[in-house]
């Protein structure tokens, strides 16, 4: 009996004691309640809601391969990669010419078609096929030199008919080269400073974030603009939009909810040595890759209206 309780003691001896690792965390413990406590704590959460919203993040950014794109136009002004794109756009779009029967001879004797008002959906829309370029150069003189005519073509205000056509024009001819809204978000550039200013007013610090990244682009690179409260937003693949500018606020906090995490941990390498910091990194954390609640994208918009305007260039 009792050789065999020693052998039996001496087996349970040679056990070693059963080792737990957090791999996010780089935590080793050999005691099951130090790693229960662990578990709870504000760093390990923090760190495995970053390490999951990479890894979404990651996953959502894969980049395709590149493809030769054939751009497609259409007559508004507007051009498109994909021809699927370009066809949805074709079926709302309400600028449908309608070609006179008359010509006018330049000394060139070279031609211009003149196209007639057309009346869509009960509205007339003004339109203009420029044949040759002597032609689209006479028509923009026209413009400058009648912008203060206050007379209307087919019941639009001829000033709202020259600011749509210089729109298009300055968007798909100056700004054809333009950042698209997804890649100015990428390549966005957060400092620590900006990271601890969202803890106690998150619109005004991105707007401050998206006003410094966008102060070293010249103003044909950027991918977006606004004209007399209306956003124009280069998307990726479809292009210069009109809409609300929600893709500018959706990028933007994507990309600041990817860095925020990284940026934090290279200016306090030592957070994980420190409950305060690792308090701090979860708190910043979770307010980067929080929602936009309430009317903060709204708020965001009107804060960056003005340095987005591009009313002195449209005339």
């Amino acid at each position: 009996m009792l050789h065999n309780a020693t052998y039996l003691g001496a087996e349970k001896s040679q056990k070693e004691p059963e080792e737990y690792h957090c791999e996010k965390c780089d935590f080793f413990t050999s005691k099951l309640g130090n790693w229960k406590r662990h578990i709870k704590t504000k760093k390990h959460n923090a760190t495995e809601m970053l390490h999951n919203a990479t890894d979404l993040w990651e996953k959502k950014s894969q980049k395709e391969p590149e493809l030769s794109y054939e751009t497609y136009f259409c007559d508004c002004g507007k051009s498109y990669k994909h021809h699927s794109s370009y066809y949805r756009h074709k079926t709302k779009c309400n600028w449908i010419p309608h070609i006179k029967d008359k010509v006018i001879e330049n000394n060139d004797n070279a031609e211009e078609d003149v196209v007639d008002n057309s009346e869509t959906h009960g509205e007339t829309t003004p339109y203009i096929s420029f044949g040759t370029k002597e032609a689209f150069d006479s028509f923009t003189n026209i413009i400058s030199s009648n912008s203060g005519n206050t007379t209307t073509i087919g019941g639009h205000n001829n000033n709202s008919f020259n600011n749509n056509f210089n729109i298009n024009l300055f968007l798909n001819d100056k700004c054809a080269n333009a950042l698209s809204i997804q890649d100015f978000a990428e390549k966005l550039r957060i400092t620590m400073n900006d990271l601890s200013s969202m803890k106690s007013n998150e619109p005004q610090a991105i707007t401050n974030i998206i006003e410094k990244n966008l102060s070293g682009l010249a103003l044909t690179e950027r991918p977006m603009h606004n004209h007399e409260k209306k956003w124009y937003v280069k998307d990726k693949e479809e292009g210069w939009e009109d809409k609300s500018g929600e893709k500018i606020v959706e990028n933007v906090k994507s990309s600041i909810a990817k860095k925020s995490g990284p940026v934090f941990v290279k200016n306090n390498p030592d957070w994980g040595h420190s409950d305060k910091k690792g308090a701090e990194y979860a708190e910043i954390v979770s307010i980067a890759m929080g929602d936009m609640s309430g009317n903060k994208g709204d708020k965001i918009l009107k804060n960056i209206e003005e340095s987005c305007s591009i009313n002195a260039v449209i005339e």
